[in-house]
């Protein structure tokens, strides 16, 4: 009889811990998802793993929503998987490892709720650490009759040290660089001060990266200058100076422009705060190809 009231003890209190949670305003709660839906997960992750973008597809339902970390959203699996492809071979152009370790993967599910359209599948949270540079992703992928229907992806970028240093270490000698280069840079910061965001539109390169002090990197003309705008249309600069800026040419050819420039930054509420900037910029036939920038609060 003990026997018997011990296995339903840990039946109800297993039972009780299937459903927890809870969805904001359905009433609806959280349970554990089913072991085939995490299935259906490894199918794609080894898929997506192999560049094999017709397996991917055939796992992929030919509508839905996908959102990638950066705020892009798909909404066919035609362009989602393209976007696949592509950030593979931007990955192998750029000399990097494309791959990642996948650290763990469960599912869970949602009750039924009246005239929603999240309780018909399982959800699969996913975290995986990139090989590429360290980041680390979390992922969401809504499986729908054994099928990805919805996926969502944030990320945890890594802190880095100053990417120009590791840039310029391969670099046993510089030498004095071209002026005019120089005289560019100053004039784009004009150029952002009157926010004429055409004209530093012209100074990047399409494939512009931009690794800044929080350790994320934007990657492409159109992210780069997404966030400049965002950045800077917030605030205004005023009494803005360069400090030191100079050119330099490494011997393999890369041309630099560094500096260390000073500004206020008044913010839209009107509060004030004093910055210094170093800043590293890399050219390449006259267009910005790479951006570092660090600050600290002037004393």
């Amino acid at each position: 009889m003990k026997k018997i009231i011990i296995i339903l003890t840990i039946a109800v209190l297993f039972a009780s811990c299937q459903r927890n949670g809870f969805i904001n305003e359905t009433g609806q709660k959280v349970e554990l998802g089913s072991q085939a839906s995490v299935d259906i997960f490894n199918e794609i992750d080894k898929a997506w793993a192999a560049t094999d973008f017709e397996k991917l597809k055939s796992l992929i339902h030919s509508e839905g929503k996908f959102t990638t970390s950066d705020g892009e959203v798909f909404n066919s699996s035609d362009d989602f998987v393209q976007w696949i492809e592509n950030d593979f071979k931007t990955t192998i152009k750029s000399g990097k490892e494309f791959g990642w370790t996948t650290d763990f993967a469960f599912a869970v599910k949602v009750t039924q709720g009246q005239d929603l359209d999240n309780d018909d599948g399982d959800y699969v949270n996913a975290r995986f650490t990139s090989k590429t540079d360290g980041t680390i992703y979390d992922e969401w992928y809504y499986i729908v009759d054994n099928k990805l229907k919805s996926w969502e992806q944030s990320k945890q970028t890594k802190k880095r040290n100053v990417d120009f240093i590791y840039k310029a270490t391969y670099l046993d000698e510089f030498k004095i660089g071209d002026d005019e280069l120089v005289f560019k840079v100053q004039q784009m910061h004009q150029d952002i001060i009157n926010k004429d965001y055409e004209k530093v539109f012209d100074y990047l390169s399409d494939d512009v990266v931009f690794a800044l002090e929080n350790g994320s990197r934007l990657e492409g003309k159109k992210q780069c200058m997404d966030f400049m705008i965002n950045a800077y249309s917030k605030i205004e600069i005023e009494d803005y100076k360069v400090g030191v800026n100079f050119a330099v040419t490494g011997e393999n050819g890369d041309e630099w422009v560094l500096l260390w420039d000073n500004a206020n930054i008044v913010s839209s509420n009107g509060r004030k705060a004093g910055y210094s900037w170093m800043e590293a910029f890399q050219f390449d036939k006259g267009k910005i190809i790479f951006m570092n920038q660090y600050s600290k609060p002037k004393n």
